[in-house]
């Protein structure tokens, strides 16, 4: 998800825009995007805190955010529009993934090592804006790579994630209503 928030969006947008238009048309496609996330984060944190699958309550929504990214990949998107909307997407899957991969670590990580655990994953939100920017330099001739490339690690990530871990069972939890919503914020 970075990749496009931090390059491939701005050099689409530049592709389609006038020189002039670009900054705003970029900074509305980037603040509906950023919208849907706030949105998205807490109702996917009360849908995966509340599912009883079999799976287990976060591995089907890691799973459903990884293919929503796919899904809101935006190289085909030849309007601003339909780049607004893939991004959209995009933003809501994510938070489909990144809700239940915050709860897994206080899920399966001892309280003694949680500390490190949220040291080294900061460490990777500076890895993924170096990546980001050393394979866009590859990639940005071509629409599709330039969007798709990124993506390809997270299914194999993971899916090693998903192997490694024992999904706790739901806890009960009482139903998740509008007003518990508008408290999140």
């Amino acid at each position: 998800i970075l990749a496009p928030v931090t390059m491939t969006i701005a050099l689409k947008v530049s592709r389609i825009a006038s020189a002039a238009e670009k900054g705003v048309y970029l900074s509305t496609i980037v603040a509906v995007g950023a919208f849907g996330a706030l949105v998205a984060a807490p109702i996917w944190g009360a849908i995966s805190d509340r599912t009883t699958a079999r799976a287990g309550p976060r591995k089907p929504w890691m799973g459903f955010g990884c293919l929503s990214l796919f899904v809101g990949v935006l190289p085909h998107s030849t309007t601003l529009l339909g780049l607004a909307i893939g991004w959209l997407i995009c933003q809501i899957g994510s938070n489909a993934s990144q809700a239940p991969l915050n709860a897994v670590m206080p899920d399966v990580v001892p309280d003694s090592q949680q500390g490190r655990m949220s040291a080294l994953l900061g460490i990777t939100v500076n890895l993924a804006f170096v990546s980001a920017a050393f394979i866009t330099q590859f990639t940005s001739g071509n629409s599709l790579a330039m969007f798709l490339v990124p993506w390809l690690p997270y299914p194999f990530a993971l899916a090693f994630l998903m192997a490694s871990f024992k999904d706790r069972p739901a806890l009960p939890m009482p139903p998740f209503s509008a007003a518990d919503l508008i408290r999140t914020f």
